[in-house]
């Protein structure tokens, strides 16, 4: 009840804070990624506001996840257990130039993953720390981060390119993210992105396997190669069509020093979503 309460106030606060700045949005993500054996739902909802200045760029986005997973099969391991998990989220973006030609961008970002009961375990501390050099339309940002894309916490290298093509199409290719922006009209665009991610939650009930392992965790990959449609439907409203196909998609139990204690073999398959936001 007190995680719940918690949770409440956190997102009341950042919808407080939203209306205060010069831009806040407020977005509602739902998203299915049907399998032969497991059907992956996904309900998102998020919080943003960001404030620019001729010195700085600040932004903040704090989000709150529901996933449930529906088993076909009988055999998997703690079948009525192990298919709920909830996710909170703060990401914190600063940006500053240091001069016309570059930029450091800086990202903290907290989060609680955890399956019914949040605890000072399921805490996460992940964030970025990148060098953007800007040359005319193109963009090129290298850095380090500390991520969960494949499952679980490590460093890892950021890159990025952007490239304004022309007036209506760019192009944002890198690690973990890239996509292609095609707008035909003001109000219309399209999008074709391939993106890497992952999380890993922590299990409400643990298993000591000996002294030094304990299985108390699932993880969470997946590589997305998706089409999305975006519109524009007036000045506050937006709505966003998204269909793909999920590549290298991992679900596992492992340990607190991670290794896999059950892979449940998830196929890959198609992910189908539905979004809607505001803006203001």
């Amino acid at each position: 009840m007190r995680i719940k309460t918690f949770i409440i106030l956190l997102l009341a606060m950042a919808f407080h804070t939203a209306k205060a700045q010069n831009g806040y949005a407020v977005d509602l993500n739902i998203k299915t990624e049907p399998t032969k054996n497991t059907t992956v739902n996904e309900t998102k909802i998020g919080f943003s506001y960001e404030k620019n200045s001729h010195f700085s760029t600040l932004k903040n986005v704090l989000s709150y996840t529901n996933t449930s997973i529906n088993y076909q099969l009988e055999s998997y391991d703690l079948h009525n257990s192990n298919n709920h998990f909830i996710s909170i989220e703060n990401v914190f973006t600063f940006s500053r130039p240091i001069n016309k030609a570059i930029q450091w961008n800086l990202t903290l970002h907290p989060t609680l993953n955890f399956q019914n009961t949040g605890t000072f375990s399921s805490f996460n501390f992940l964030g970025q720390f990148s060098l953007e050099y800007n040359v005319n339309t193109t963009k090129i940002n290298l850095g380090v981060m500390r991520s969960t894309v494949f499952g679980q916490s490590e460093i890892l290298p950021y890159v990025s390119l952007f490239q304004q093509i022309n007036k209506q199409t760019f192009a944002e290719i890198g690690f973990p993210n890239s996509r292609i922006v095609y707008a035909n009209t003001t109000r219309n665009s399209f999008s074709l992105s391939n993106n890497f991610a992952g999380t890993y939650y922590k299990l409400d009930h643990t298993t000591n396997l000996d002294e030094n392992n304990t299985a108390d965790r699932v993880r969470f990959s997946q590589m997305t190669t998706a089409l999305e449609f975006q519109r524009n439907m007036d000045k506050n409203w937006y709505i966003s069509l998204k269909t793909g196909y999920v590549f290298n998609k991992e679900y596992q139990k492992t340990t607190n020093t991670n290794t896999t204690v059950l892979d449940y073999n998830l196929n890959n398959g198609p992910t189908f979503s539905v979004g809607l936001q505001y803006k203001h």
